[in-house]
């Protein structure tokens, strides 16, 4: 809406100050009788954007002069043809400033000051609520009083005394003021049109305010709706139309700025007389229920009507005047004289009741008592949010009372329940406690910090002691597998900042003290397995009762970590930190030295022997352990030997043993010890099409006695013996003759070594009672041979007619061959002799031999399942069970897949590999990095490796004082801790 403004006529002034008088050169147009300013203001045509503002020159006395001139001031005059903009007014008249004494205003000969300062600001649009101090007293007149109606000015045109009580209406008038008479006809009649005409508009407003409040009486609605306040409406659109037209021609007036300030004035008064005799006598008169509701439906009737439609009223008056001068707005004005005459006087009654409505929702909540009162407490603390006071006056009570609240109550629990009886209870209140933030406090006010006290009180303050609870804590819900108590634990600790730890460390300690407690367990076990012989069963008892006992552990652990616990890193790194505190301890069985790792590996060749239905399930779980070794290549080393002897000796299914080996190479990380599994698979698959070629070969030659069946293997890949001595029968040798020819004829630069102890042979044997189809291997079957020409041997006879050893000692040199006459008197000398010149010629190169076991292939025969020799520890000798009888026809004789000399030889094998490995990576990183600390080497080097096993400290300075005593390493001359690498 835009403002009109009067034409400029004039532009000299005078004034008077301390009766002196000053003097300012006139214009052609200046005004010099009372009836062209009379003129002026009748004939009011707006054409140019100035204003005359009437603001008289306060003088010290009556006396008034027709020639006084004015001093030119650059802040208080207007240069010719300029405009003076909306803005530039003098800052409000007071309620002072309304009726001046007579010799204040202007003589007939004066003209009107345009001043030229401005005073607009910006103003915050919440200042009158954050601040009131910062407006004083003459800006907010604080004195009720009544303005007499137009009907009460007399004959001589003074007000009549009049003194109105306050009415019910709170309607608000001006100060009785007696104007009297001055010599100036002229401006006493100004003055008296000038009040006229404010008092007349100023009663139609009034009487429209009136009706306002009966409007808002007759409307007890608790909360209304924007939609029905838009369809009910306290006066008719004439009446809308005449109220805001009649303000807005007052307004426009050139003496707009007076008008303005006035009715500002009275507005304000009207709003504070109608607060303090009408609205807070009623609400003093209230209690409890009463008074929450009748202050909800006071400020919503205050607010969306009374406000609003004032607002429509004095819209004009919004827009320029407040923006002007800088003061509240009608909304904001309203809302201050609200805060200090309401709100201020009953904050503290209203506090009360709903800290005391809140504390009884909490004890005794019930949905047909407290359910409808949350809806009146919210729009009571929207008051508060809305009066700018919420933090200070209710936010820090509430805070107090929850948290003594949920103090008492956790206390009274705590020493009543259990723990599961505890997180039910406290998953039920946490969950009432949130309905109820959710359904009484604003959003975003209090709602976070309500919850947070009560996680605390009741969690967070007493987590160590509810975990440790006598007979109900953690230890015992993950004892008894209490998935539920363990769920509700776990997602009301999880409410908590680093809530879960406690619970993870727990559960971290529970595993390594199941963990040691079975392994000693079973380490006390396998003290009465004293005999040598006996360490296969030792093995095999610790297979089928430690490692699946283990894995049952492991899969109840597992599952609670998965479901119970949500999959969460936290506990799947306890699960995993609480397995390696013990599953790297070994069994010592008297000297020798029983390593978990080893027993994985052997059980893991169980399950693949025996070709199960849920194979893939066991073979995860034994991956699932390899991140819990820290000898991760001692496992791969005995996977790969058993590996070995399932391809060899008995049938395999390829698609799981690959698969096993894929599942590896995502959890190992030592590539090379996995490539040479898939070659070993791969030989497997090479040797089937040699063997036909191999048969074909034969059928081209001579035939041989017996069949012969010959698996190629590369060297390297296999973890098999290649300097094994054995002296072999004559067929055999023929055998091996051909095939050699056979081999070289395809290969001739490849040289073959064979491998005795992987070998397996069929023999028919007859004896006095029975007939039988022996399965043994081709130690055994040698050993049997010797009989066809022998009724006894000595051990010693049985040395040097095999090449075996009985002490389990290595030479460097060939045993004498000697065989007694047998008691048949035939001889095997000769026999015996092209079988030595045989082998010498084949060993003749070699410095280290591998003798085969005799005392191993002596007890499978001799066992008293299976006695197909006798052995007399009489005489030392052996000699053959001619009645040997057996139900089966055919008969495998058990070869021990586990013995101690094995399980030592890995052991010896995986640390010699580890110095290897070590010293690789020492001059790895030294050639990197040229120059390092020995620390900082040591570090690097743990790094690398650990993937593959934990090194031990003492093995990594051995392995580098070995590289420095080789002259790959040096140390620095000045300082003995760092050490260079020597190109």
């Amino acid at each position: 809406m835009k403002r009109s403004h009067p034409q400029q006529t004039s532009s000299s002034t005078t004034t008077t100050s301390n009766n002196q008088q000053k003097k300012v050169k006139p214009n052609s147009n200046n005004i010099s009788n009372n009836n062209h300013h009379n003129n002026l203001i009748n004939n009011y045509q707006p054409s140019q954007p100035i204003h005359f503002l009437n603001y008289p020159q306060q003088t010290t006395n009556n006396t008034s002069s027709s020639s006084s001139s004015i001093i030119p001031n650059n802040n208080n005059t207007i240069p010719p043809n300029q405009h003076v903009s909306h803005h530039n007014y003098l800052p409000p008249m007071t309620m002072n400033n309304l009726i001046p004494p007579s010799h204040s205003y202007p003589s007939a000969n004066n003209n009107f000051i345009i001043p030229t300062t401005t005073a607009t600001t910006n103003r915050l649009p919440q200042q009158c609520i954050n601040n009131p101090s910062h407006f004083n007293s003459t800006n907010i007149p604080m004195n009720i009083t009544s303005i007499p109606p137009s009907s009460s000015f007399n004959n001589n045109n003074n007000f009549v005394n009049h003194q109105y009580p306050p009415s019910s209406s709170s309607q608000l008038h001006y100060n009785n003021q007696i104007i009297t008479n001055n010599n100036n006809t002229l401006q006493n009649n100004l003055i008296l049109d000038r009040n006229q005409k404010l008092i007349e508009t100023w009663n139609l407003v009034h009487k429209s305010l009136i009706k306002l409040e009966k409007f808002i009486q007759n409307t007890p609605t608790l909360q209304k709706s924007t939609n029905e306040i838009k369809i009910m409406k306290p006066w008719e659109n004439e009446e809308y139309i005449t109220l805001f037209t009649s303000v807005y021609d007052l307004c426009i007036l050139p003496d707009s700025p007076f008008y303005e300030e006035e009715l500002y004035k009275l507005y304000s008064n009207y709003i504070k007389n109608y607060l303090t005799f009408t609205i807070l006598p009623k609400l003093k008169e209230l209690q409890k229920e009463d008074f929450l509701n009748e202050i909800v439906n006071v400020w919503n009737n205050f607010k969306n009507i009374f406000v609003k439609f004032c607002g429509i009223i004095f819209k004009y008056l919004d827009k320029f005047h407040v923006t002007e001068y800088s003061k509240r707005s009608l909304k904001e004005e309203a809302y201050y004289l609200f805060k200090t005459i309401i709100f201020d006087t009953i904050k503290i009654q209203l506090r009360h009741l709903i800290l005391e409505k809140i504390d009884l929702d909490r004890k005794y909540f019930t949905i047909s008592t407290f359910q409808s009162q949350r809806n009146v407490l919210k729009l009571n603390l929207e008051i508060f949010i809305e009066m700018n006071n919420y933090v200070e006056e209710f936010e820090d009570y509430i805070k107090k009372e929850t948290e003594e609240f949920y103090y008492k109550l956790a206390e009274e629990w705590i020493e009543q329940c259990t723990l599961s009886e505890y997180l039910i209870k406290v998953k039920k209140q946490i969950k009432e406690e949130y309905l109820r933030i959710i359904q009484i406090f604003p959003n975003n006010y209090s709602q976070n910090l309500l919850i947070k006290i009560c996680d605390f009180e009741l969690l967070k303050k007493r987590q160590l002691r509810l975990l440790d609870l006598n007979n109900s804590g953690v230890k015992n819900l993950i004892k008894d597998e209490k998935i539920d108590d363990l769920k509700r634990l776990f997602k009301l600790m999880n409410r908590l900042e680093n809530g879960l730890d406690p619970i993870a460390e727990i559960f971290k300690k529970y595993i390594s003290n199941y963990g040691n407690e079975l392994f000693q367990k079973y380490e006390l076990m396998i003290q009465s397995f004293n005999d040598e012989n006996s360490y296969s069963k030792c093995v095999k008892k610790l297979i089928d009762t430690y490692i699946i006992e283990l894995l049952d552990f492991y899969n109840k652990m597992k599952f609670l970590t998965n479901d119970a616990f949500q999959h969460s890193t936290i506990f799947h790194k306890a699960l995993s930190d609480g397995f390696k505190i013990f599953i790297n301890l070994n069994f010592n069985l008297k000297s020798f030295e029983i390593r978990t790792v080893q027993l994985f590996a052997y059980y893991c060749d169980e399950i693949l022997r025996k070709k199960l239905d849920d194979i893939d399930l066991k073979l995860d779980q034994i991956i699932d352990f390899i991140h819990f070794f820290t000898d991760r290549d001692m496992f791969i080393e005995e996977y790969r030997k058993q590996l070995s002897k399932r391809l060899l000796e008995t049938s395999y299914i390829e698609l799981d043993e690959r698969q096993m080996i894929s599942k590896l190479k995502y959890h190992y990380a030592g590539v090379g010890d996995l490539y040479k599994l898939e070659k070993m698979l791969s030989d497997k698959s090479l040797a089937n099409e040699m063997k036909n070629q191999y048969i074909q070969y034969l059928n081209n030659q001579q035939q041989s006695n017996f069949e012969l069946n010959v698996t190629v293997l590369t060297m390297g890949m296999w973890p098999l013996k290649t300097k094994e001595y054995l002296i072999l029968p004559k067929e055999f040798v023929d055998s091996q003759i051909s095939f050699k020819d056979f081999y070289d004829s395809r290969n001739q630069r490849r040289v073959l070594k064979w491998v005795y102890s992987k070998s397996y042979v069929q023999l028919s044997a007859q004896f006095n009672q029975s007939n039988h189809l022996f399965e043994m291997t081709t130690q055994q079957a040698i050993l049997l041979l010797l009989f066809n020409d022998n009724q006894s041997l000595s051990i010693e006879q049985l040395e040097a007619a095999t090449g075996m050893k009985y002490s389990n000692q290595s030479s460097n040199t060939l045993p004498a061959i000697e065989l007694q006459q047998s008691t048949t008197g035939s001889s095997s000398s000769q026999h015996v002799t092209d079988q030595q010149r045989f082998m010498l010629s084949k060993l003749e190169n070699n410095n280290t031999l591998d003798f085969l076991d005799l005392k191993q292939t002596i007890f499978s025969l001799t066992s008293k399942k299976l006695p197909v020799l006798l052995f007399d520890k009489d005489n030392n000798t052996i000699s053959l069970n001619e009645n040997f009888t057996f139900r089966q026809h055919k008969i495998k004789f058990p070869n021990p897949r586990i013995t101690r000399r094995e399980t030592q030889s890995t052991q010896t094998a995986v640390c010699a590999d580890r110095s290897c490995i070590l010293e690789a990576c020492i001059v790895r990183i030294m050639k990197t990095r040229k120059t390092l600390p020995f620390q900082t080497l040591v570090n690097e080097v743990i790094n690398q490796v650990h993937a593959r096993f934990s090194p031990d400290l003492k093995q990594i300075k051995k392995r580098i004082e070995s590289l420095i005593t080789r002259d790959y390493l040096k140390r620095d001359p000045t300082n003995n801790s760092i050490l260079n690498y020597v190109a």
